[in-house]
């Protein structure tokens, strides 16, 4: 069930709660669009196609990265210029970017 609250002049927060699923909680500009947020994000959670995007909201470039060269890179079989790629990427300023910030594709 989907909760629109209006929060100051210009904004619109949509909660939606559902058994079995973390709360998920968005801000948006107008009401329309949190409507149609909290509708998408609730038919997802009845098919069972709901993706929870928490994590990826609070993990860097280098942390994912990481991650890919942990469970990944292992199982190819040019491994070794792979690994010296990432230790390069991970030496990057850029690695340090949250994945929700403004740049990354949603």
């Amino acid at each position: 069930m989907a909760t629109i609250t209006k929060r100051g002049p210009y904004q619109y927060q949509a909660i939606v709660r559902k058994v079995g699923y973390p709360s998920q909680t968005e801000t948006f500009v107008s009401k329309q669009e949190a409507k149609n947020w909290a509708s998408k994000v609730e038919v997802q959670m009845t098919d069972g196609t709901f993706v929870d995007r928490e994590q990826a909201k609070q993990m860097t470039l280098g942390e994912l990265l990481e991650r890919y060269r942990d469970r990944v890179t292992p199982t190819k079989r040019g491994k070794g210029p792979e690994l010296s790629r990432m230790k390069r990427l991970l030496g990057h300023p850029l690695a340090m970017r949250r994945l929700n910030r403004p740049g990354f594709p949603r």
